[in-house]
């Protein structure tokens, strides 16, 4: 591992905890990477843009007409709402593409500006993370809106370009320090991942979340993943900078996460017991004023969890169907249907309920939170669901479980009420696709 120290010319392990206030104006950068080299050679004979189709069905023309109303409604300049417009539009934007729906293809190719994506990428209040999402949406539509390298248009190219810029300097370049109690500051998300995955992350007294792989590192590399996926296409090759995203992706599937016997998988399982969204896990009765209660092996929460069904598929579409790695990558998304089905979905129910971690822990989530002081109670982080990122495994037993889904979410409005009435018209258009 290079490390690069500026400002300062003092060994990491001799920072003691009462000298880190010293560095408060000047931290210490961390410039770190991995060998990608011998790795890059092993992948790189794979490569082939392959397009994987997921759905079959067409919606009727008043249901295409309403779903495009729905996302259409979403306003970016009001908090959170880059966020819920990327996690409502992956699906019915893989849809839209597999079956050919024509308003919906219509309504992405208008909604899809660059003025829109500049707005993003350029707004101070938007969350930087949000700003990574809406890229990688962008990316996901452009590789499916054009045919081929003769057909792109020039707003497709010129977004290309913007993206790259935009992402490699968060690779690189931008902050890339996720915890207050970070000392140093990185160069970048690539900084931070290569000390994770060469197990030298340089702090003392650690938290078990520290060494964390983050939604900000996931959305970052599939946003590259996905770029490289569309020089893939439509030039016939991948710049070396790019190909970085898909070494980093491909070593956190293979050496972050606990594989089963049976070729089920959890990332980082333990990671989290100490953050304060998962340190009330152990807690599976409501009553007031929980006390902690730490889950050593606690997973990532299903929700977050949810977003590896579009990663996978990303990720899929850069390798020949029949290649090592497209097969590496088949049984991930074998396995995290099993993960999903096994644990996330409630067993011998005749209506399915759905458990709030993806290890099959159904104890508190987020209690306490700065924006819902109860947090989620059993059975109730399942909006994840209502969105079906699950449908993007494309496995039988998840659409029947959603067929099942359909035919009874009158209950589920009953049972949970809240976001799942007032989004009612939204989720019930997302569970019909096929």
């Amino acid at each position: 591992m290079k490390i690069k120290l500026l400002f300062f010319t003092i060994f990491i392990s001799l920072i003691s905890i009462s000298s880190w206030s010293v560095f408060t104006k000047n931290k210490l950068i961390i410039d770190a990477t991995i060998p990608t080299k011998k790795l890059l050679m092993e992948i790189r004979k794979s490569y082939k843009y392959n397009q994987n189709q997921q759905f079959k069905i067409k919606l009727k023309n008043y249901q295409s007409v309403a779903l495009a109303q729905i996302l259409d409604s979403f306003d970016l300049n009001s908090k959170l709402s880059v966020y819920h417009f990327v996690h409502s539009s992956f699906v019915p934007l893989i849809y839209s593409y597999d079956v050919k729906d024509s308003i919906l293809m219509d309504f992405y190719t208008n909604y899809f500006s660059l003025d829109k994506l500049k707005f993003v990428i350029e707004n101070e209040t938007v969350n930087p993370m949000e700003k990574t999402q809406y890229m990688y949406l962008n990316l996901e539509y452009i590789r499916r809106n054009t045919n081929n390298k003769v057909s792109i248009t020039k707003r497709n190219k010129d977004a290309l370009k913007i993206i790259e810029k935009a992402l490699l300097r968060e690779w690189t370049k931008d902050k890339g320090e996720i915890w207050t109690e970070e000392p140093f500051r990185y160069n970048g998300r690539r900084s931070r991942l290569a000390c994770i995955l060469l197990k030298k992350i340089p702090y003392q007294n650690e938290k078990s979340f520290h060494s964390a792989i983050t939604d900000f590192e996931l959305f970052c590399l599939i946003s590259g993943c996905s770029l490289a996926s569309n020089q893939l296409k439509f030039q016939g090759k991948i710049k070396t900078e790019i190909e970085e995203f898909i070494v980093y992706m491909l070593q956190i599937l293979k050496t972050e996460c606990k594989i089963y016997g049976d070729g089920r998988w959890l990332l980082q399982p333990g990671i989290w017991k100490d953050y304060s969204d998962y340190m009330y896990a152990g807690n599976t009765i409501s009553k007031e004023n929980l006390t902690i209660a730490k889950i050593d092996t606690i997973s990532w929460d299903a929700s977050h969890s949810a977003r590896w069904s579009i990663f996978i598929l990303t990720l899929k579409s850069i390798f020949k169907p029949n290649s090592k790695e497209n097969d590496f990558l088949t049984s991930f998304q074998k396995g995290l249907a099993d993960q999903f089905l096994l644990k996330v979905i409630t067993q011998n129910e005749k209506i399915p309920r759905f458990n709030n971690y993806m290890d099959g822990s159904n104890g508190f989530y987020r209690y306490n939170y700065s924006t819902m002081k109860n947090g989620y109670a059993p059975f109730t982080c399942n909006k994840h669901v209502f969105l079906s990122w699950w449908k993007i495994l494309n496995d039988e037993r998840v659409n029947k479980l959603y067929r099942d889904i359909e035919l009874n979410y009158e209950y589920y409005q009953k049972e949970y009420g809240g976001e799942i009435n007032r989004q009612k018209q939204l989720f019930k258009l997302l569970i019909s696709l096929n």
